[in-house]
């Protein structure tokens, strides 16, 4: 006896499913752990597109359409199944067992899967970059360069040591970007 939901699903309905599936339609990728706990997770996607009998997906690559093995990992803990309501109501309220990728809402998800919903719609587009008055980006540059100059006390572990330099150049460098685009605007106002 298995724990899996989709442990009665066949080779043949999976690549019924999938072969048929075209751009916008849902996927579901099974990612197993082999005997940690939880056992397996599922991720709902977003089918980004398909040709020769590959489904392309954003988040997890590309897959057969026929077996559901990862293109590149064939022997991977990957594999598409197809998405059904028993998976997600396998993993009700736990994100760690069932979620989603690229911004989909699970409402989203559930809809397709009862049927109110043909395709999932595409993923919310991001928040424009915020805009900095002058003043705003001296201030946030000021405090990225402290920021940077304090990062440079080294650990025991080169690594972190490393990486804490790099993201605080990373935020200086965007800071000074963001200086120099409220100064252009400010010359641009006058």
């Amino acid at each position: 006896m298995t724990d899996k939901p989709c442990a009665d699903q066949t080779p043949e309905q999976l690549e019924a499913y999938y072969r048929a599936a075209t751009e916008g339609e849902l996927a579901c990728v099974r990612i197993d752990h082999g005997g940690h706990l939880p056992s397996s997770e599922y991720t709902f996607e977003r089918i980004m597109g398909g040709r020769r009998g590959r489904v392309y997906l954003a988040a997890s690559g590309s897959f057969y359409a026929g077996s559901g093995k990862n293109c590149f990992h064939p022997k991977g803990q990957r594999r598409l199944v197809v998405p059904t309501l028993a998976i997600l109501a396998w993993g009700e309220g736990d994100r760690h067992r069932v979620r989603t990728t690229q911004g989909q809402e699970m409402d989203d998800v559930r809809a397709v899967l009862e049927g109110r919903l043909a395709k999932l719609p595409p993923p919310a587009a991001p928040p424009p970059p915020p805009v900095y008055s002058v003043e705003e980006a001296e201030a946030r540059y000021a405090a990225a360069c402290v920021a940077y100059e304090n990062a440079d006390i080294r650990a025991n572990n080169p690594r972190a040591y490393q990486r804490r330099v790099s993201e605080a150049r990373e935020y200086m460098l965007a800071a000074r970007a963001d200086l120099e685009h409220a100064r252009e605007r400010a010359k641009i106002q006058d």
